[in-house]
């Protein structure tokens, strides 16, 4: 047990010393080299926190000396003006300009004979392989040394029969352990070892650094403790068959949760979530009259704790967190009268019905799913033996969404409520793993979401120009097909990011090899700290490249949503509780320092109000909300509307045809006589459907010119019999006079008469003069796929409003694609879109109208 909290203290160590310097990775150096001696240089870069200072060293290399003979030494800075600081492993870097500093790569190094050499790897990694091992005298640096003919044979061996599998290794550079160098006096022993992940690289270090101070005395207690969950577990009674029914979601988060937990309440009641949903609160204290008046509308159940267990069941319970009621997660679950259950957190916001979560196989065949955290429980961690299960390298549970079936979970939850006490917070971090152990004690079935977690957060530079990084504030969950669910803004409770980068970022992990979520240094703004988390791979960062990437999330439209919600929402009913700063915004870096204008590549920018996007540089629009059953195809970004699947109808018309006493009979649509050898007149620009009517086979229906050719252009399954249907699409191109014939001369035909009668109907109407609502328009007017010509003219009178409505008309008109028209009008522009799919009405913000073409069909 000493070797496991011995790791546990360096681990803490190596990781602060690692997390400080990684928003420098990969940097090349205004000097010349990116690495001298063993030593990673970092340009524009001084540590702080220097224990030695040296004024008379006038290179980079002499730094490096310095540094290299001074065993405290782990980095250095230095500067032109030949300044030379000395700093040891737990020191901080950050960007400055002039200054270098060279951090040593503790997987390589040179001792000679008598000394004693020490390699190490990053917290975690274990030494994987020796990729260089030369007793003797070797040339070149790490990363980059030759071998000499004086090398000891096999010394390669004894390094690895040594090092490999260890975190640390101590060679003695001694002729007893790799014999006498034939042709050096005094030999040299140099080593370069490489790093892979290892049994502890995905624990959470700094809980077991508190932890693993009561592991000992744990695993005196083994059988005690399994003796006693056993007994309980006997203990509890039967399933009640008939007690619990329904399926809800349950939300504890009564006084200064509730605030997030009604954000959420409304984001599902927006999205069309019509389960039950529970909030479960602690006192009236938590629960006001004015609370519940804001719930009614969105059909919320209430319920105390007190009016369900004693106030011994109610005792805060001591963790490394301090004292909390970690218990009323299980107690709700038990408690509740619903019998398939998705717990959330109050600050995990969906971003679509979950609903459907109690369909998917995983439920229906295990009865509970959980979702996985960002560290894995230490194999050395006394729970193994306590609960009976061998220790295996295992994610944690992350408890902010939990999905159980209670019949299937009965005595798993039951035993989770046992595993609420302070011996077990002793060895599991809060809540959120007593439910996995119980399930797997108890011998209940689980899933566990393959999906890992993704870290969701913001870059560093953002909001301030001296720094750079990635802070993570969130996690992203997912559902079983792998697709994003629950935005788990945990470390975000009490302020927000600017509108757009709040959800902005991920760090996706690398496409192959190990990676580790870890705390890091905070992101101060505005006085205030959120806390942060990064992502790292396997490697010694910063002197490996980190192959890790930060991309978009895509969660612009899920931020606006949210926020929409939040706001919606009276904070000072909540001002008792301390939470009337949790909208708070705080201020990016200043302009100019980062980039010229803020544009968030999703759907909103500093230009533009909450919901809307920016279609050009002097004007802002609402963003489209998808209407009816249509669903979102194309998420909203900052400059271009949210598409949704097309409802549109083609405006094809129907015409029928069938032989009667020797000639074509025509009619319009279904019902009606049918006309004998009928002039049928069409508008240029329109869509026609002939349908067949039970023609025979010797007199194929046909489209022809007047000189008697098969005319085609437009025209599909022309010769048409049977049932068949003959299409035309009547265009600029399109004669004005054509004919349908028999193509065998058997039956006769008539004339098809193609004129300019198209018209056009206001269907929509924006901010127009005089014009008093509702402001509505095409919700395809802003989509590019929709878009079948744009006009525009700097103009913006109303003559020129009107003089583009007219020219576009004119130029929809003839074309078959051109369903309808919207035109605008913003500060300097008009501006008129054709368009091929008219959707469905939305809100506008503009001076606007929406037209839709009809085209027109007569037979006589």
């Amino acid at each position: 047990m000493a070797s496991s909290l011995n790791h546990v203290w360096r681990a803490l160590g190596l990781v602060l010393v690692l997390t400080a310097v990684v928003a420098h990775a990969g940097l090349d150096t205004a000097w010349g080299s990116t690495s001298i001696d063993g030593y990673k240089l970092l340009n524009n870069t001084r540590c702080n926190g220097h224990y030695r200072l040296f004024s008379d060293s006038a290179s980079l290399e002499q730094c490096a000396q310095r540094c290299s003979e001074d065993s405290k030494c782990a980095r250095y800075s230095t500067n032109t003006e030949a300044f030379c600081f000395l700093f040891d492993a737990k020191a901080s870097c950050a960007s400055q300009a002039q200054w270098i500093s060279g951090v040593k790569d503790t997987r390589c190094g040179t001792v000679s004979e008598g000394e004693v050499l020490a390699v190490s790897c990053p917290f975690g990694t274990v030494i994987s392989g020796v990729t260089f091992a030369n007793f003797g005298k070797a040339s070149g640096t790490c990363g980059a040394y030759r071998p000499s003919t004086c090398n000891v044979a096999g010394t390669k061996g004894v390094v690895e029969d040594l090092c490999v599998g260890q975190s640390e290794c101590t060679i003695a550079a001694s002729t007893s352990l790799f014999g006498k160098s034939r042709c050096v006096e005094r030999a040299e022993l140099t080593v370069q070892v490489e790093c892979a992940a290892g049994p502890s690289f995905n624990e959470d270090v700094f809980f077991n650094a508190w932890s693993s101070r009561f592991w000992v005395e744990a695993e005196r207690d083994v059988d005690v403790r399994r003796s006693e969950w056993k007994q309980y577990l006997a203990s509890i009674p039967e399933y009640p068959t008939g007690k619990f029914s329904d399926s809800g979601i349950l939300i504890v988060a009564g006084g200064k949760y509730l605030l997030p937990a009604l954000t959420n309440i409304k984001l599902l009641r927006d999205m069309g979530c019509k389960l039950r949903i529970q909030i479960w609160h602690l006192g009236p204290e938590e629960m006001t009259a004015e609370h519940r008046q804001l719930l009614a509308p969105f059909g919320v159940e209430t319920r105390d704790f007190k009016d369900y267990v004693s106030e011994e069941h109610l005792k805060p319970i001591a963790a490394n967190v301090g004292l909390r009621l970690f218990q009323l997660k299980p107690l709700a679950m038990l408690y509740s009268d619903l019998e398939n259950i998705l717990m959330l957190d109050s600050d995990n916001s969906p971003i679509r019905d979950p609903s459907y979560l109690f369909d998917t196989r995983e439920f229906l065949q295990y009865g509970t799913v959980f979702w996985a955290d960002y560290w894995k429980t230490s194999i050395d961690n006394p729970i193994w033996d306590i609960v009976g299960v061998e220790p295996e390298s295992t994610w944690e549970q992350e408890s902010g969404q939990i999905l159980i079936n209670k019949r299937k979970a009965w005595n798993g939850l039951n035993l989770c409520m046992f595993f609420n006490n302070e011996f077990y917070m002793k060895l599991l971090n809060g809540d959120k793993d007593t439910f996995r152990f119980a399930w797997m004690a108890a011998g209940v079935q689980f899933y566990m979401m393959d999906q890992l977690p993704v870290a969701v957060g913001t870059l560093r530079e953002v909001f301030n120009a001296q720094e750079e990084g990635f802070c993570s504030h969130t996690m992203l969950q997912h559902d079983p097909s792998g697709e994003p669910l629950f935005v788990h803004h945990n470390q975000l409770k009490r302020t927000k990011l600017p509108l757009g980068e709040n959800f902005k970022y991920q760090k996706l992990p690398p496409s192959s090899g190990s990676f580790r979520t870890v705390p890091v240094q905070g992101l101060e703004v505005g006085g205030r700290v959120i806390p942060c988390n990064d992502v790292q791979g396997a490697g010694f960062l910063p002197i490996d490249e980190d192959e890790t990437q930060v991309t978009l999330t895509k969660l612009g439209d899920f931020e606006v949503r949210f926020f929409q919600a939040q706001t919606a929402i009276p904070n000072e009913l909540f001002e008792q509780f301390d939470v009337h700063d949790s909208l708070e915004t705080l201020p990016l870096a200043p302009q100019g320092s980062i980039r010229m204008r803020r544009n968030t590549g999703e759907n909103v920018t500093a230009n533009c109000d909450l919901g809307m996007f920016e279609f050009d540089t002097s004007a802002c629009e609402l963003i489209t909300a998808c209407t009816g059953t249509q669903i979102e195809v194309t998420g909203p970004t900052a400059s271009t509307d949210r598409v949704c699947e097309s409802t549109t109808d083609t405006f094809t018309q129907t015409l029928e045809v069938e032989v009667n006493g020797g000639t074509f009979g025509v009619r319009v649509g279904s019902a009606g006589s049918f006309v004998s050898s009928a002039t049928v007149s069409l508008s240029r620009g329109g869509s026609y459907e002939f349908q067949m009517v039970n023609v025979p086979a010797t007199s194929p229906f046909t489209i022809e010119t007047t000189a008697g050719t098969i005319f085609l252009n437009g025209v599909t399954n022309n010769m048409a019999t049977g049932n068949d249907v003959v299409s035309l699409l009547t265009s600029a191109t399109t004669p004005d006079d054509l004919l349908y014939a028999d193509s065998n001369d058997a039956v006769a035909g008539g004339a098809l008469v193609i004129g300019d009668t198209s018209t056009f109907s206001k269907t929509y109407v924006g901010h127009r003069r005089s014009f008093g609502g509702p402001f509505l328009r095409f919700n395809t007017a802003f989509s590019v796929q929709a878009q079948v010509f744009l006009l525009t003219d700097p103009s913006t009178t109303n003559a020129a409003f009107q003089n583009l409505r007219t020219t576009c008309m004119a130029q929809c008109m003839p074309e078959p694609d051109c369903l309808g028209i919207h035109v605008y009008q913003t500060d300097v522009m008009t501006a008129c879109v054709g368009l091929n799919d008219l959707g469905e009405s939305t809100e506008t913000n503009l001076d606007s109208q929406s037209w839709t073409k009809v085209t027109e069909v007569t037979v006589v």
